[in-house]
């Protein structure tokens, strides 16, 4: 998970709603109605209670992160507070305040918790689900579509899984060679793409840390680009070329984090909260 900045969340808690409308005219869907058509699961939002943990360990508490994911799962309809404790005793809060899903990160880790019932969610396999999922959206269908995902960490495994899932005809890369035979194994489908830059694709997803790392060769005023991450893959002129981007670095992921760790069943059902 790459570690986020202050500056790179600060303006999430006074955009969301103009950021959902965004998103609404690019792919049909509000971002809750993605990551549910992502994990073709519909959940009653309203009925969960979510507690976010701040985190003090490796290196300490990004200024108004936990704040930023809070806010979040308000938007998409969580009863949902930042625990005035840290750490373990912050935790303890919300179990005893009768939490449902508990979000917490770390340096290397942000995952959403069920307490009352078995459920997990990591960051990385959830916004690599949901970005796909965006571009499944916009392009409306992906099957038989060639699509580019560039990394085969969690979030482009993610992407990958659920673009073949889809039937699309996917085509990725990694520069780590391991990665990129474990990912090849797992789907043999999928068609290593060594020449990439070499040609444009109309559906791209980027789940690399690299800064830039698509050009103008790989992009047409056709094409739709997901970036999920931080630092961004295109320069503002590769993403003036394309069709259509999507880009959030916290919000879409948060979200199908929500609906990924909800419980099956009777959607949301809350625990008397405890005083």
């Amino acid at each position: 998970m790459s570690r986020l900045e202050t500056g790179d969340i600060a303006h999430i808690r006074t955009s969301l709603a103009a950021y959902d409308e965004l998103f609404q005219r690019q792919t049909g869907k509000s971002m809750l109605a993605a990551a549910e058509w992502a994990y073709a699961k519909p959940v009653e939002t309203q009925k969960l209670k979510a507690a976010v943990v701040p985190v003090t360990s490796g290196q300490g508490v990004i200024s108004a992160f936990s704040e930023s994911v809070c806010e979040i799962l308000r938007f998409a309809g969580c009863r949902a507070w930042v625990t005035g404790g840290t750490d373990v005793g912050g935790l303890k809060e919300a179990y005893v305040k009768g939490a449902d899903i508990v979000f917490m990160a770390d340096d290397d880790e942000y995952g959403a918790f069920g307490l009352t019932h078995r459920g997990y969610s990591s960051n990385g396999e959830a916004t690599g689900t949901v970005f796909a999922a965006g571009l499944e959206l916009m392009s409306h269908g992906i099957e038989g579509k060639e699509a580019l995902v560039l990394g085969a960490g969690p979030v482009g495994r993610a992407a990958v899984a659920y673009l073949v899932r889809k039937k699309a005809l996917v085509f990725a890369y990694d520069t780590d060679e391991t990665r990129m035979n474990q990912l090849l194994r797992e789907y043999p489908d999928v068609r290593a793409d060594q020449n990439w830059q070499d040609h444009s694709f109309m559906h791209i997803l980027d789940a690399t840390p690299c800064k830039h790392i698509l050009a103008a060769a790989q992009v047409t005023d056709r094409t739709l680009l997901a970036l999920p991450g931080l630092p961004i893959g295109a320069s503002k002129q590769v993403i003036g070329a394309c069709l259509s981007v999507l880009h959030n670095p916290l919000e879409l992921g948060t979200i199908a984090m929500l609906v990924q760790c909800a419980p099956w069943g009777v959607a949301g059902e809350v625990t008397p909260e405890k005083e």
